[in-house]
């Protein structure tokens, strides 16, 4: 869901969607390649409109599956070896600008800091088609935001290692990925 929504915020689409995730019945506020592109990969409901089933037929099936990312067997083995937990509590509070107290103290249980996760993700091709450039496009977005909440305090970066299609290595296609076109 996060990589769907950056894509959807780079490609302008989620004001034609009114902040709802983009589906066919917006393509008719903003109609592109990319905007097809992202329903191709990641779905979109009908909405039961009869003039869309065309569109449907055409843009097919959701292309790509996320699979649940576990603890790598390795890296919690190392951790379990250094007596480390998987998670950890970070407590926060908010200060009174004006008392200058600290108020609303909180705890957040979050992974801890250097937890490494075996990733998987299946992506269909369908006649030949090329999506991997818009996902590659929507991981590195992920990167350069962060996953879950509190993203703005430094939680959930995330940074991807290894990343491999089939056997081979595609790292260095993710790493080359320019997601923002500066002008000038």
């Amino acid at each position: 869901g996060k990589i769907r929504s950056l894509l959807e915020w780079q490609l302008g689409l989620v004001t034609a969607a009114k902040g709802h995730p983009f589906s066919f019945q917006h393509l008719g506020q903003h109609d592109s390649e990319e905007a097809r592109d992202l329903l191709r990969l990641f779905g979109g409901a009908p909405g039961g409109d009869v003039d869309l089933e065309n569109v449907v037929r055409q843009i097919g099936p959701t292309r790509i599956a996320f699979w649940d990312c576990a603890l790598n067997a390795d890296w919690l083995a190392r951790a379990r070896a250094r007596n480390l937990l998987s998670t950890e509590s970070k407590s926060e509070n908010s200060i009174n600008r004006i008392a200058g107290v600290a108020e609303n103290p909180r705890f957040t249980e979050r992974v801890i800091a250097g937890a490494e996760f075996d990733f998987r993700l299946s992506l269909k091709v369908i006649d030949g088609e090329n999506l991997l450039p818009l996902l590659l496009r929507g991981l590195k977005l992920l990167e350069l935001d962060s996953l879950g909440g509190s993203g703005s305090r430094g939680y959930g970066k995330v940074a991807l290692t290894g990343l491999a299609l089939d056997g081979q290595s595609i790292q260095a296609e993710l790493d080359a990925v320019q997601p923002f076109v500066t002008g000038g």
